[in-house]
């Protein structure tokens, strides 16, 4: 007998809707007073320093007709563009962080309902609804008008028709599931790691070769077929060949090329590259409008014959002169890039079993644990009432065990050797481990996997309760 869903669709949404809504506008009525009013869109929206790099190009391609951006993909176009043609552009941003919540349910219960039909278990549907529900680390994202949400959402929603399509055979569920993918890479370009992973899972999956590769021919087409036009798109706009976007130093102006070789040295010797992040040497080193800390973030056993603490107190030193204007120079710039290049070589040649393997496990365990939780947009410590405290601390103790319980999972998984479920499991980890490797290891990036993770916690929470119910059984 088939096994049937716990809950209807329309139930198992309609509570999605309400959780959901709950935190959406838990963080619109608690949000910090202080907040920075160039930020907030009254009366949802959140913006953050990079969310007009997504809209002003579309506000002038919606003008003239010509999208300029080399920065960022126009994958929110097709969204923005028919509600700009509507409404003003604040209750366009007001719209959109609504989608992202009702879209950000209906993808609960997809999560759900794919976990569901994976494992044949009801269980395992409420386990991953309510943990898919209550994680803030996703749900804040509908707070914001970034690509984080429709990136992640349209990433299950393509998972979600990929396995419709390996269970059913049905080939338009592939071509949807390659529309959807292509629109999550369009949202945010590292969901490039994902492609690879799809492909194996593809050809892992019991069918002939024919079926194999008419599969892949149908999920690959879209974003091929787009990729192929936003190169043909640049070289005609821009006359250059460009199949992704332009490099970081070209597009974040604030990070010129002195800064790219800091945040190069930075990641060599494992240290968080995120200026913003306390403690960081790359705080130290990048963090505007600050005085050189008495202490520095480094240690000993980071150094090299080549430089010491002098040596990088010395290169910041010059480089806060560029950042205020004292000699802009390109001569004196390129100073700090070769001496900073020497010493991120230094590094690599004096300590390659650090750079190469222990710098990077660390920047997995960072990624995976980190020591804040980023983006709730709650006022700070000393300034919270006792249930921000109590959703601040949650957020991060959820994201702590649903990590250590999706790698908890996928132990188990090798342990009961189900292949099947360890390929769907690289569409999780390998975000996790190519952005551990480079060490981008910024939160948001985290969001996209976070999906695959909440399934595997799942399983090891199930796996779990099964065995301590056999044995009170007995």
């Amino acid at each position: 007998m088939k096994a049937q869903l716990p809950w209807s669709f329309n139930r198992s949404l309609m509570v999605a809707v309400l959780m959901k809504a709950m935190i959406f506008f838990f963080f619109v009525f608690q949000r910090d007073p202080n907040w920075n009013n160039t930020l907030v869109v009254a009366p949802f929206a959140l913006k953050q320093l990079d969310t007009e790099w997504y809209f002003q190009p579309l506000d002038d391609y919606h003008k003239n007709g010509v999208y300029e951006s080399v920065c960022k993909l126009p994958g929110f176009a097709p969204i923005y563009l028919p509600l700009r043609w509507c409404f003003s552009k604040d209750a366009t941003y007001n719209i959109i962080c609504l989608l992202q919540m009702l879209l950000d349910a209906l993808c609960t219960v997809l999560l759900a309902t794919m976990a569901f039909r994976f494992f044949k278990s009801q269980a395992m549907f409420f386990i991953v609804f309510g943990l898919y529900a209550l994680s803030t680390f996703v749900s804040v994202r509908s707070n914001y008008v970034l690509s984080d949400s429709l990136c992640t959402s349209f990433f299950i929603l393509s998972m979600a028709a990929l396995q419709r399509g390996l269970d059913d055979g049905r080939r338009s569920m592939f071509l949807w599931s390659g529309l959807l993918l292509m629109w999550s890479f369009e949202m945010r370009p590292v969901m490039i790691v994902v492609f690879p992973v799809v492909a194996l899972l593809i050809f892992g999956h019991a069918a002939s070769v024919r079926q194999k590769i008419v599969r892949l021919a149908f999920l690959f087409l879209p974003v091929l077929a787009v990729s192929c036009w936003w190169n043909w798109h640049n070289r005609t706009i821009h006359q250059r060949s460009l199949w992704l976007i332009a490099p970081v130093e070209e597009c974040m102006t604030h990070f010129g090329p002195e800064s790219s070789s800091i945040r190069r040295f930075v990641i060599a010797i494992g240290e968080d590259f995120q200026p913003w992040s306390k403690g960081s040497g790359a705080e130290w080193f990048l963090k505007r409008n600050i005085d050189l800390p008495k202490s520095s973030p480094f240690e000993d056993d980071q150094m090299a014959p080549y430089y010491n603490l002098d040596t990088l107190v010395h290169i910041r030193s010059d480089y806060k002169r560029i950042e205020k204007g004292e000699d802009v120079s390109p001569a004196f710039g390129q100073n700090i890039i070769d001496r900073m290049n020497r010493c991120t070589d230094a590094y690599i040649r004096e300590h390659p079993a650090d750079f190469y393997v222990l710098n990077r496990l660390a920047f997995i365990g960072m990624f995976l644990f980190p020591s804040r939780i980023d983006d709730l947009p709650l006022p700070a410590v000393d300034q919270m009432n006792v249930l921000q405290k109590l959703v601040k601390a949650g957020s991060l103790l959820l994201l702590w065990m649903v990590n250590a319980l999706a790698i908890l999972g996928w132990f188990l998984a090798i342990a009961k050797f189900k292949w099947s479920a360890l390929w769907w499991s690289g569409l999780g980890v390998s975000h996790v481990v190519v952005l551990g490797w480079i060490g981008f290891i910024e939160q948001r990036y985290l969001t996209a996997a976070y999906p695959v993770l909440v399934v595997f916690a799942a399983y090891a929470i199930y796996t779990l309760w099964v065995r301590i119910k056999s044995k009170s059984s007995k």
